[in-house]
């Protein structure tokens, strides 16, 4: 009988759990990938999943106030339609790839906006193929890359968090950005804020592309980085305290570097096999290296850039010609030697050669020829009476009137 009791609570305990998981486990299970991911794959899918919106420029679908934790699925992916959309106020934690996908949409139809996306092993937001989509207000925390950009141009990526809670460290992959992109041109970077990721910014075959107004910081490696990519602009950008390079060219050409404060990186700007580009009004400081220049670079101009406190030279040439220094002011860089610059390399001129006028470097007698250290003997035989240093403007129109009279009155 005792036996018989035993057996019979055992029974009752099973019956319990199967309802138990029938009516509870089971539709949580099912209810999380239904309702929780989007896969929309045409645009019938938009009337299918009952979005607020017609799919209109002026009253587009809306995909919002979405909770995807852990789901099975992207929590959105969205191809091949022509409607408009918007995705925005959204929470993505732990997904698979990515929190948002978006592959083949007719250019200008997609908005993404104040999403947050955390903990994804690919990108948070991924774009493929598609023009003219905004990002903007997101927050990308601890995922493999922030955004992602593939062949997609015209985007527009603005005030965006792509950061990691702990900075990454070198068991890491090297694969690992605030924001990537890849043969995306004419793509617009402004105000985003970039920490503790591998690199900042990567642009790879991106070429047109405007970088205004960033801050990278602690970086494990590079701040931002443009390799094969040409006539692009970063302004106006802060990169300090990445463990190497602030911004680095690589075969890269006639970009444009121009007001951005460079501090406390391995090296601040690093030139290879890149030619053609300018650097201006920039503030280069406590870096180990100001600028670097190596490989194939020629006819690069470095102009009106105040450069100090880096602990080896200002601007160290290993390789590279035709290059042209000048109007640059020079403050306590490579204290431990005689000069604050070196040249390795061969026809590089250290002044400009039309007024006769070359770089300022603090504490020199300018009444003798500075002395470039390096094997090509060059000299800046004009070095000026004062630095050229910008007073700091009051507001963001001084900025611009300082810039055109600065261009205006030393570059002709």
């Amino acid at each position: 009988m005792r036996v018989k009791l035993d057996l019979d609570k055992v029974l009752a305990v099973i019956i319990a759990l199967v309802f138990l998981s029938i009516t509870i486990v089971v539709p949580m299970v099912t209810t999380r990938d239904k309702v929780k991911t989007y896969e929309i794959l045409s645009d019938d899918d938009f009337k299918k999943y009952r979005f607020e919106g017609e799919g209109t420029e002026e009253d587009p679908y809306i995909i919002e106030n979405l909770n995807a934790v852990e789901a099975r699925k992207r929590p959105i992916v969205v191809k091949n339609t022509i409607s408009y959309f918007i995705i925005r106020n959204n929470f993505f934690a732990y997904n698979p790839f990515n929190a948002i996908f978006i592959d083949s949409i007719a250019q200008g139809t997609a908005k993404i906006y104040n999403n947050s996306c955390i903990g994804h092993s690919s990108e948070g937001i991924r774009i493929e193929s598609s023009d003219y989509v905004e990002v903007v207000n997101n927050t990308c925390l601890d995922n493999k890359i922030g955004i992602g950009l593939y062949n997609s141009n015209y985007g527009k990526i603005e005030n965006n968090q792509l950061f990691r809670t702990q900075p990454v460290s070198g068991r890491n992959p090297s694969y690992n950005s605030g924001l990537f992109l890849e043969k995306s041109n004419h793509t617009s970077v402004i105000s985003n804020f970039v920490k503790n990721t591998f690199s900042g910014f990567e642009l790879e075959g991106s070429n047109n592309c405007t970088l205004i107004g960033n801050y990278i910081t602690k970086t494990f490696q590079k701040g931002i980085v443009l390799e094969s990519s040409s006539f692009c602009q970063i302004k106006d950008t802060t990169v300090e305290s990445n463990s190497a390079d602030g911004i680095i060219l690589k075969y890269s050409h006639q970009n444009l570097i121009e007001n951005c404060g460079i501090i406390d990186n391995l090296i601040g700007i690093e030139i290879s096999d890149s030619d053609n580009n300018q650097f201006l009004l920039n503030s280069l400081t406590k870096n180990l290296v100001g600028i670097f220049i190596s490989g194939s670079s020629f006819e690069n101009i470095i102009n009106l850039n105040e450069i100090s406190n880096n602990t080896f030279e200002g601007i160290k040439i290993d390789s590279g010609t035709f290059n042209t220094i000048h109007h640059n002011s020079f403050f306590y860089n490579n204290l431990e030697s005689t000069s604050q610059a070196s040249d390795n390399a061969s026809n590089n001129t250290w002044f400009d050669e039309v007024k006769s006028e070359g770089n300022y470097w603090n504490g020199w007698n300018t009444s003798l020829t500075y002395e470039i250290l390096g094997d090509s003997n060059s000299t800046d035989p004009f070095p000026l009476d004062n630095p050229v240093i910008p007073i700091i403007p009051s507001s963001e129109i001084d900025i611009k009137i300082l810039v055109m009279y600065l261009k205006t009155e030393f570059l002709g």
